[in-house]
């Protein structure tokens, strides 16, 4: 789409701007859409919708960088893969006993991905799963020592990484982010039961 087929609404958003819109309606100055023109919808400047289509969109930039930057790290100096450390540190934190139906669910994974991870983890000697002695259709997961040795060796690698990118910000502020960004989850939790 040309700027000239644009609507008359968007040569507006695109001069106020100063920058050219590009098909996608984001402006062309190396700032994030000020005016939010994505997906084919105008927020206006100000309104609760731009505040809200910018938080998200900010949030999921953010975890999206700080995934692939730790995933990248984590394989490169261990080897080791996003599920399966993401596995084993929810194994090492579950509540006891550590079910695999529950730690699908804890995780909001699927239990086939999931029993195909342990199986991994399991065949690799990190974990170990025991017959329930509560419920003989179930198995109980624990880490091996090896299992242990790895998550010492993830944060090893990972702890500062962390700390260089969040050293210069105070504790309130980290408490302040944790607890904002705890209730979207809590939310998005709350919308996925209700699915």
């Amino acid at each position: 789409m040309a700027n000239d087929d644009l609507p008359s609404s968007l040569h507006a958003a695109e001069l106020d701007r100063g920058g050219p819109m590009t098909e996608a309606g984001a402006i062309q100055d190396g700032n994030e859409a000020d005016d939010a023109l994505l997906y084919g919808v105008m927020y206006p400047r100000g309104s609760r919708a731009e505040r809200e289509f910018r938080t998200v969109l900010t949030l999921s930039r953010t975890v999206r960088l700080w995934t692939q930057s730790v995933e990248r790290l984590l394989r490169d100096r261990t080897g080791q893969t996003r599920t399966r450390w993401e596995t084993l540190f929810a194994i090492r934190f579950a509540p006891q006993p550590r079910r695999a139906t529950d730690l699908a669910r804890q995780m909001g994974v699927q239990w086939p991905a999931l029993l195909r991870n342990l199986e991994g983890l399991e065949r690799d000697g990190l974990i170990i799963r025991q017959p329930d002695p509560e419920d003989s259709r179930a198995r109980l997961i624990e880490l091996t020592e090896a299992g242990h040795a790895v998550i010492a060796e993830v944060r090893a690698t990972v702890d500062p990484a962390r700390a260089a990118l969040l050293d210069n910000m105070a504790d309130a502020e980290l408490d302040a982010i944790n607890t904002l960004v705890t209730r979207i989850r809590g939310r998005l939790e709350q919308q996925q039961r209700l699915r």
